[in-house]
């Protein structure tokens, strides 16, 4: 037994032994080099090398939910004894004879998703930039930027932003993107930006004003000029491209911003010789954000004034239907005696912050801004006459905002923070919401207004 054991043994090692022999006689075969994702520190933090290019990417974004109380002070589908009804697609009461709602308040909750991706390479030109955000799986800003050239969708280079409100900000053209062209000459301690952007999402139209302007209480109401319906605007052809430009100049604690907006009011409508020639819109807004370090290093005003001719869209000045008690009928110009009149607006906003704490903040700010429709196109009225408005007629009106908030971050990268505000428009001559006009059912208003609040927590990364 013991000499089976030995034998078995030895042949065991035996066979090791020849196994190693050979085994040190064949090739080694190196494992493949890991290509580790690389830090890139050029462009700040949070970049890194894309493997195998000279790249640098970044990742980031924000989880976002909200809580927003409103008012509404029409609700849609609702009736009542008294005979009133509200339009469902315009949230206001109807002329002619329906049913008028309660007033009611909303609380809806929501969850905004958002993530970009920028791109950076560094090239003998400069740095070539391309970047894309979504939001809720849409994309709203996407652009290539290079030598100072700038071609995409991202925020109008007419504002450097838009109101503090998390909910409801009014009276001030903000960080909306449309499709542009720029370049932006940087003169060290300011820049000088010149472009061409679309039209489409800055066209209020062009509306036809009421031929002849008839009396209240006359026969013949609702005679438009160029063969239009009340309210619908006049068809606009083809336009040039906006051309919009800033001037940017930073002097210590204050930055200043002036930024400019020229844009083509054309129409199909005809008068007595042919086509009715274009005109142009036009708008203005200046802008200081001042750091008030005699207070506190996180203390700061922002100062901001627009103006526009023709052109509303660059002035966001609310109409009264998202505060529920009517509509107001704007329009960047009208036709008026065979020709284009236009529409001015102006506005005034403010908004001072100031930190409580190093990770507590708070800012009050407020808006107020005014319309003022050509005469031409307004209602007239005889004498002794009290004026109202159809909510299809141009009406003058004035617009106010006051609101605060507060924000606290808890920890990195983690905001919580609660707005609340109060928004009122009010139009020159009060306006026909429900009823016929002049019958004991008629209902009207001057003013529209609204409290409106939002809880926010977001995380950003």
């Amino acid at each position: 037994m013991k000499l089976v054991k030995s034998l078995l043994l030895g042949s065991a090692a035996g066979i090791v032994a020849v196994g190693s022999a050979v085994a040190a006689d064949l090739p080694v075969r190196k494992a493949a080099p890991v290509d580790y994702v690389q830090v890139c520190s050029q462009f700040g933090t949070g970049y890194f090398f894309i493997p195998g290019t000279d790249t640098c990417l970044r990742i980031g974004g924000h989880v976002r939910w909200t809580g927003t109380f409103s008012e509404n002070k029409w609700t849609t589908g609702v009736t009542a004894a008294s005979g009133f009804a509200l339009d469902p697609a315009g949230g206001q009461p109807t002329a002619g004879g329906a049913t008028l709602g309660r007033g009611s308040n909303a609380f809806t909750m929501g969850t905004n998703r958002e993530i970009g991706i920028t791109a950076l390479t560094a090239t003998e030109f400069g740095t070539l930039e391309s970047m894309i955000r979504l939001t809720n799986e849409s994309a709203d800003r996407a652009y290539v930027d290079f030598a100072g050239f700038r071609a995409g969708l991202f925020p109008t280079v007419f504002s450097a932003g838009g109101s503090a409100a998390f909910t409801g900000g009014t009276g001030l053209r903000g960080a909306t993107a449309v499709n542009q062209l720029t370049y932006t000459a940087d003169l060290g301690a300011a820049s000088v930006t010149l472009g061409i952007s679309n039209p489409n999402a800055d066209a209020t139209g062009i509306a036809n004003a009421r031929t002849p302007r008839l009396p209240f209480g006359a026969t013949a109401t609702g005679v438009y000029g160029a063969g239009a319906t009340p309210g619908p605007a006049v068809p606009v052809a083809g336009r040039m491209p906006d051309i919009v430009g800033n001037v940017k100049a930073s002097f210590g604690d204050v930055d200043l911003h002036l930024g400019g907006a020229l844009t083509q009011l054309r129409t199909t409508a005809q008068n007595n010789t042919g086509f009715i020639g274009s005109t142009y819109g036009w708008a203005l807004q200046g802008r200081a954000d001042v750091g008030l370090g005699t207070i506190s290093p996180s203390t700061s005003l922002t100062l901001v004034g627009t103006y526009t001719d023709g052109a509303l869209w660059y002035l966001n000045a609310p109409d009264g239907r998202g505060l529920g008690r009517y509509q107001l009928s704007y329009a960047d110009a009208y036709v008026v005696n065979g020709g284009l009149s236009t529409t001015t607006g102006w506005s005034i906003y403010g908004a001072l912050n100031h930190g409580w704490a190093p990770n507590v903040s708070q800012t009050v700010y407020g808006v107020y801004g005014e319309i003022n429709v050509p005469a031409a196109a307004r209602r007239t009225f005889n004498a002794g006459q009290t004026p109202f408005n159809l909510v299809t007629d141009p009406n003058n009106s004035s617009f106010w905002q006051l609101g605060s908030k507060i924000e606290w971050n808890p920890v990195a990268n983690l905001m919580v923070g609660l707005d609340v505000n109060y928004t009122a428009v009010q139009a020159q001559n009060r306006v026909l919401v429900a009823g016929t006009e002049g019958a004991n059912n008629a209902i009207y208003q001057r003013n529209s207004d609204a409290w409106a609040a939002q809880l926010r927590i977001q995380r950003n990364f």
